[in-house]
């Protein structure tokens, strides 16, 4: 690979991650609109797939009930690398790229693609969008015109699903505020009120010695009645983004295998994950931890063959005095890693790995797990042997 196409694709990669989607979330928002790219090229399947590093996600569908499948097996992996934005395919049966996929050969034998990247505003393919059918057929120009603008709201839809979302998290945070803020105000108001009843007291009984003090208190908790709004906010601000992005580590484990076993029983892998007794007690941030631990998962399904074994260990540890460490331990029954190769990736330099069969061209998994821990100041270690097992360890401050 060219470096210019592999800078392309890093940076893709990394946009994607930051951008934080939830994959299974998307159907009612984009469904309508794989409806309506079917019914306009005249096919029986739409789907808008999202790619990652190892991974293609279809986030919406008609026609085909597909959630995921291996990148190197898919027709959107060509289609988000054309300079056009734009491919296709008359018969994917009388292609040698094509022919032996699953889905060409066996049910729902397809045999017509055409695709188009789902580009961002910033200018990154996020993905595509796809029409299929188990036809040979082409589209005319008006088809493929109005194809590119579902396309593009796609794109428009999935940033405005981004938006809406942080808008609902921050419309949460004000209501947080509000409560807070009226709480704080009584609490306040019922001191002034109290010490008012005191002065009062005193001035009734001639008892002026207590006076100053008393009106000294009267003005510090009339001053802090200003700082309330502020203070409020801030905190449930910092309150709310962090329960917002956090969940407990038996979610999170249980979150993985759902997304990634599917991937592993299709390949006769053994996916296990567990979590220790200490672990499940904490409380930890969903990003990047997600995006770390996935991207490793599906880096060990690519590299580990047929019949193999991955095992996946969620700890907790407090070696010393002070904040606890997520520890992650993935270990697997792969080839193992190049020594030199592994040192390129921990040193930082972006390096894409070939699969078992020499599948997933674009294997950025190591490199992102190694950039997206180091940004979120942890370590990443990787103890790989060629011949044997590699066991990849990281360790996270919660």
């Amino acid at each position: 690979m060219h470096l210019e196409e592999n800078n392309i694709e890093w940076n893709r990669l990394l946009h994607l991650s930051n951008l934080d989607l939830n994959f299974g979330d998307l159907q009612d928002c984009l469904g309508n609109l794989t409806q309506l790219a079917a019914k306009l090229a005249g096919t029986e399947i739409s789907l808008v797939n999202i790619i990652d590093s190892y991974t293609q996600w279809s986030v919406a569908s008609h026609g085909l009930d597909l959630k995921q499948m291996p990148r190197e097996e898919t027709v959107c992996q060509y289609t988000i690398l054309e300079e056009k934005g734009e491919f296709e395919i008359p018969d994917m049966s009388d292609d040698s790229r094509f022919k032996g996929n699953f889905y060409v050969k066996s049910d729902p034998f397809l045999k017509y693609y055409y695709g188009i990247a789902l580009k961002s505003n910033t200018g990154v393919n996020l993905g595509a969008l796809c029409v299929l059918d188990k036809n040979s057929k082409q589209l005319d120009h008006c088809q493929k015109k109005m194809l590119h603008l579902i396309a593009i709201e796609v794109v428009d839809r999935l940033q405005v699903w981004i938006q809406v979302k942080d808008l609902r998290n921050r419309m949460e945070i004000l209501e947080r505020s509000k409560r807070k803020i009226t709480q704080d105000l009584g609490q306040h108001i019922g001191g002034i009120v109290g010490i008012a009843r005191m002065i009062e007291k005193n001035i009734e009984r001639q008892d002026y010695d207590n006076l100053p003090w008393l009106a000294s208190l009267l003005r510090k908790d009339s001053m802090s009645i200003r700082e309330i709004p502020e203070q409020s906010i801030h905190g449930a601000v910092e309150g709310q983004a962090l329960a917002e992005n956090r969940f407990s580590c038996e979610s999170f484990s249980e979150a993985l295998f759902k997304l990634y076993n599917p991937q592993a029983e299709d390949k006769q892998i053994e996916l296990s994950i567990s979590v220790s007794p200490e672990a499940k007690k904490l409380s930890i941030l969903k990003s990047p931890l997600l995006a770390i631990t996935g991207n490793l998962i599906s880096h060990s399904i690519v590299s580990t063959p047929a019949n193999g074994k991955i095992s996946l260990q969620i700890d907790a540890r407090q070696p010393y005095e002070g904040e606890k460490t997520l520890e992650i331990i993935l270990s697997d029954s792969s080839a193992g890693i190049d020594p030199h190769e592994a040192k390129s990736i921990l040193d930082g330099k972006v390096k894409s790995i070939l699969g078992t069969d020499s599948e997933n061209l674009f294997g950025y998994g190591l490199s992102l797990v190694k950039h997206l821990t180091d940004y979120a100041n942890g370590s990443f270690v990787i103890d790989s042997k060629p011949g044997n097992c590699s066991v990849y360890t990281i360790k996270l401050p919660v």
